[in-house]
């Protein structure tokens, strides 16, 4: 879809810079985005899917639904919604898979689910697809001469557990509980850096995977598992500052002159005469 989005971009700003037409208005987001959508629908509508491409297996939590859901419909009142009755069945399949008197009954949808994925295998190795039709990626069969890719150090892991495990859990486990045992053992492995085996298998498929793939190559850089680096914390350290010692300073003492203290006595105001009368004359 990009690569055709970009071409009829190409074809059309190439057409209006011939004609010299402004091609402003073409590269707005207000045409681009229309031009997208209208795309994308154009190639919905021009994909096939081939109706004779072979059913996917069912699991038995499917075969569980189909054969209780009427039941389950008629337990409900009139008014349940589809998403009511799917939850009833969810809980009624929980229930039937911690109850341990009921393995049989477990057990009967488990064997339906293998038989009909053996069913879908069968069916996919004998299917020859339509070269009319065009189909999704999802629906393309794979090269039979095509080398198988290689196993990751998981995968050897859980090929030699697969079986200690399910004799661990019993004969009512699920592949779901399988999987996720196997899934705690091996991240116990790896705390206890007990691994190598495994590791060294993977390194050995890859490089079978890529003798097959291209003759007297060796593998690529970027295909080689990387050695696992400690990570380092990206926090700096705090640095320490010494405390500084300050010398005292020694002050010399200011030798002070002695100031002449100079007296608060008042002087005695000297008091003006007192008159002399003088004689009235006869």
């Amino acid at each position: 879809m990009t690569n055709i989005f970009k071409s009829v971009n190409d074809f059309v700003i190439s057409f209006l810079n011939e004609h010299d037409v402004n091609t402003d208005d073409w590269t707005n987001v207000s045409t681009q985005g229309p031009l997208k959508k209208l795309l994308n629908k154009s190639m919905r509508a021009n994909t096939q899917k081939d109706p004779n491409f072979p059913k996917r297996g069912k699991s038995a939590y499917l075969f569980f639904c189909s054969a209780m859901r009427n039941t389950v419909k008629d337990s409900l009142p009139d008014t349940a919604k589809a998403t009511d009755v799917t939850r009833e069945l969810g809980s009624r399949w929980n229930t039937l898979k911690a109850d341990n008197s009921r393995s049989k009954e477990l057990a009967k949808y488990n064997e339906q689910a293998t038989e009909d994925k053996q069913r879908y295998k069968s069916e996919l190795e004998a299917y020859e697809p339509n070269e009319k039709v065009v189909m999704s990626k999802k629906m393309r069969v794979k090269n039979a001469d095509a080398p198988k890719r290689a196993k990751s150090a998981y995968l050897f892991f859980c090929s030699d557990q697969r079986e200690e495990v399910k004799k661990s859990l019993g004969d009512t486990s699920s592949a779901t509980d399988i999987t996720r045992e196997l899934g705690k053992r091996w991240n116990k492995l790896k705390d206890a850096n007990g691994t190598a085996k495994f590791e060294a298998l993977a390194t050995k498929d890859r490089e079978r995977y890529y003798e097959e793939k291209s003759p007297g190559q060796s593998i690529p850089e970027k295909a080689k598992k990387p050695v696992p680096v400690e990570k380092v914390s990206k926090k700096k350290e705090p640095v320490k500052k010494e405390p500084v010692k300050k010398e005292p300073v020694k002050k010399e003492p200011v030798k002070k002159e002695p100031v002449e203290k100079v007296s608060k006595k008042k002087e005695p105001v000297k008091k003006a005469a007192p008159k002399k009368a003088v004689a009235k004359k006869a």
